[in-house]
């Protein structure tokens, strides 16, 4: 591949592998499994993704802000003694120092109390008793103040009643308190848990809850484990805060549970818990899981609610109930949302709504630090074309080019924090034995692959939709939300504009593209988007019963996944696909809501590593002059269209066609032996090269359809000849100046078109001007055409998609 490069640096950060790890000197165990593992669910709260709580001790924070705005002490809304009575009991785990924001966010949206009065739902937060030890005196007394004020002014705060200390370690003590107080002070039909970071259509949870046929052996919520038909696997790394010991669950994997940002129980059951809290055993952070594990002693199994999501492992749905890890900002917004009519999801971005996570500034070792920078690296990038995949292979050599360790990945298959965790102790034991594991391993690692991606892409520019995949996840903050996308063998060739545009709509979550096949064989779990092709059960033929069968499969295969169906034909079965589907074709003006334009053109650029959109801009200029170039190039597999074959007999009968491919005119038979085409690992750029010797090029179309818009015109525009071109002159002349071709479409016959492009050719002149003029001059169309590339400063397309994926 023209853009391998290779360099020897002083190392000041560290290495990454994946699936295809190659480790010298060191036992890979455990890699093998990373492929089941990507995406899993980490039920984490706000953390640094190596694992460090941020709670820094601070009294200049929200809550004791908020209370110096407060002139005067309310009347006591709390009513803690006694029995109350609700339909629905909500609580909602918070911590009590760091979580006012969004306190205030639930109480302002969904929680208001006088909707929450209007359908019997109570909600509460659990706080427990803060530890305050960190702070000096007069600080703890404003924030024992401020704790104070926040319980007496909206009556809605637990912290002593509890019993119990604020910690997320100590998460599971927490919800037992909960169910505790809410056996013996409340009597309600069902009880909810919650993060504070969710939103709840409190009408439509109500709804739910009433069409059930018993109010008792109740237990829902999202369960992983059915929405990805895999079980998840125990944490066993005592290092990571939803540790589960051997000797408390010895199972090999967790059972089935309710998710921990919502989930439900019946009253019965958290009586079940409340008389039985002290003998049910348990640990740490995990609560979820362990409140699984003891109603599986009962036999009650977790219902799963496909109407309960988190934003960190899905797509926003129109048709949600409740939704997690939104940022207080998010809350609101979907409050506004639905009070306007809208729908849930309008305006869902992941920047904006998804509940940021911030890094731990940890110190490194500085004995660790000298022994990186006595290491030196080689690197080579390879690229696989069948999988359109980039390979990044890595040498590591100590001073007197001792190797220590050889690494190989592609970055497609695995996030660069779980892979990153994974190989951790290995990479660190094979380059620093003698050493304690390295506290900011991730972040050198980080910016040494920055590093090489980025001197990659200066030195070869054109290349960096390739790189926008792993470049994007090296810059996103966000570890535990791996995006999963899907793609079947025949939608292989848009991978790169795919990887381009889910880097726009998710800039800040892990992104992984798994074929198909390792989908069903490997991870095991439904992707969040699952994309295949036209070419799928014969669709580019048309709406047959092939075709029929091939969509209802697939829309049956992955029925909690967004799909999307790319037609690189001119064929339309628009009208025919189901309304779940977003298409995504080379037709412009469809009838179909769920419909995104793309063009073949806008595509090419994704299977190109020597130019980009831009070099449409400005006139191509010839390598050698015009005098000395070939009459005119003539370059198709497919004969069966008789206009161009046409075309070729009427020019060559004057001047000398070359015909570079399979086909030589309708005069002819196909000659066979020169079969070329996209078996080439970059096509499109062999043919500028071929073409850089032509004064002309036939380029006709496979159809005459708006929109539908091909790589011809632009392999030889990039190449400095002028394109013959013949296909729907609307749509062409709307993005290409027409001074740059010669729409043969604009004659009366074919044969005229002939002719006048006989007399550009004996002309210096009028091909001179036809060489001069810039193929794109309408900026605002170029930008909107290529919207999805690197290189271009628009986000129309990403921006589409996300749209139809908030309504589907």
């Amino acid at each position: 591949m023209a853009m391998m490069r290779s360099a020897q640096r002083t190392l000041w950060t560290v290495l990454w592998t994946t699936l295809a790890a190659v480790l010298v000197g060191v036992e890979a165990n455990g890699l093998a499994s990373i492929v089941e593992e990507v995406g899993s669910l980490r039920h984490e709260a706000v953390v640094a993704w190596d694992g460090q709580v941020l709670e820094e001790p601070s009294v200049e924070n929200e809550l004791v802000a908020w209370a110096n705005t407060q002139s005067f002490i309310p009347e006591d809304r709390q009513s803690y003694r006694g029995v109350e009575r609700a339909f629905l009991l909500i609580g909602v785990k918070t911590s009590v120092l760091h979580a006012f924001p969004a306190r205030q966010a639930i109480r302002e949206t969904w929680a208001e109390v006088a909707w929450l009065a209007q359908h019997d739902v109570k909600v509460l937060f659990l706080g427990c008793e803060p530890d305050l030890s960190g702070y000096d005196v007069t600080q703890q007394r404003k924030l024992q103040d401020a704790i104070a004020l926040e319980k007496v002014r909206y009556g809605d705060l637990l912290t002593d009643e509890l019993h119990c200390r604020d910690s997320y370690a100590l998460l599971l003590d927490k919800v037992v308190a909960f169910f505790h107080y809410a056996a013996t002070r409340w009597r309600f039909a069902f009880a909810m848990v919650t993060d504070d970071d969710i939103y709840l259509r409190v009408d439509r949870m109500v709804e739910i809850l009433e069409q059930q046929n018993t109010t008792g052996r109740f237990y829902a919520g999202n369960v992983c484990s059915v929405q990805n038909r895999a079980p998840l696997l125990p944490q066993r790394d005592p290092t990571e805060k939803n540790y589960v010991p051997h000797e408390v669950y010895p199972m090999t994997e967790l059972p089935p549970f309710a998710l921990g940002p919502h989930y439900l129980l019946s009253a019965d059951l958290v009586h079940y818990i409340s008389r039985n809290r002290r003998d049910l055993r348990g640990f740490g952070s995990v609560e979820d899981v362990f409140v699984g594990l003891w109603l599986l002693a009962l036999q009650v199994h977790p219902v799963h609610l496909p109407q309960f999501q988190d934003l960190r492992y899905a797509l926003c749905s129109v048709d949600l109930v409740s939704l997690a890890s939104l940022s207080p900002a998010a809350i609101r917004r979907v409050q506004d949302n639905l009070n306007q009519g809208l729908s849930f999801c309008a305006g869902s971005t992941h920047t904006g709504w998804l509940k940021q996570v911030s890094e731990a500034n940890l110190p490194a070792s500085s004995q660790s630090k000298a022994e990186w920078e006595a290491l030196e690296y080689q690197w080579d990038i390879a690229y696989h074309h069948s999988t359109r995949d980039l390979e990044l292979l890595i040498n590591f050599t100590r001073p007197g080019n001792e190797s220590v360790l050889q690494l190989s990945y592609i970055s497609a298959y695995v996030s660069f924090f779980d892979l990153c965790r994974e190989i951790h102790d290995q990479t660190h034991a094979a380059l620093i034995p003698a050493n304690a594991p390295d506290s900011q391993f991730c972040h050198r690692f980080r910016g040494f692959l920055l590093q090489i991606v980025n001197e990659a892409i200066i030195n070869s520019p054109t290349t960096r939709p390739h790189f926008s995949q792993l470049l994007h996840n090296l810059q996103s903050r966000i570890p535990d939300f791996g995006f999963v996308i899907g793609y079947s063998l025949s939608a292989t060739y848009p991978k790169v504009v795919f990887q381009s545009l889910f880097s726009s709509i998710f800039p800040h979550a892990q992104l992984v593209f798994f074929p198909e096949v390792l989908l069903d064989n490997e991870l095991k779990r439904p992707p969040h988007v699952f994309i295949f092709s036209v070419l799928d059960g014969g669709c580019n033929m048309g709406w047959t019963q092939e075709c029929e069968r091939t969509v209802t499969m697939y829309t049956n295969k992955y029925p909690l996944s967004k799909l999307v169906m790319i037609s690189g034909e001119a064929e339309d079965i628009a009208e025919y696909l189901p309304p779940q589907i977003v298409l995504v074709s080379t037709i412009q003006h469809v009838e179909r809501p769920g419909h995104v334009y793309l063009s073949h053109v806008s595509a090419s650029f994704g299977e190109r590593v020597k130019h980009s959109p831009e070099d449409l801009l400005q006139p191509s200029l010839p390598t050698a002059d015009s005098a000395s170039r070939h009459f005119c190039a003539y370059l198709y597999a497919n004969c069966n269209r008789p206009q161009r074959e046409y075309m070729y007999d009427l020019l060559n009968e004057f001047e000398p066609v070359d015909a570079l491919g399979v086909c030589q005119g309708a005069l002819k038979e196909p000659n066979r032996t020169r079969l070329v085409g996209r078996a080439s690992e970059f096509y499109n750029d062999d043919a500028v090269v071929i073409f850089s010797e032509y004064k002309f090029v036939i380029a006709f179309e496979n159809a005459r359809v708006p929109g539908y818009l091909t790589e011809k015109i632009v392999n030889a525009l990039l190449a400095g000849s002028v394109p013959v071109y013949f296909g729907h002159s609307t749509t062409v002349a709307q993005l290409f100046n027409p001074e740059s071709f010669i729409d043969c479409g604009n004659f009366p016959l074919l044969r005229d078109c002939a002719a006048y492009v006989l007399q550009v050719h004996r002309s210096d002149e009028l091909y001179a001007a036809y060489r001069r003029a810039p193929p794109i001059v309408n900026r605002t169309a170029f930008r909107q055409h290529f919207s999805w590339h690197p290189a271009v400063d628009n986000a129309m397309m990403a921006d589409q998609l996300r749209e139809l994926f908030n309504r589907v």
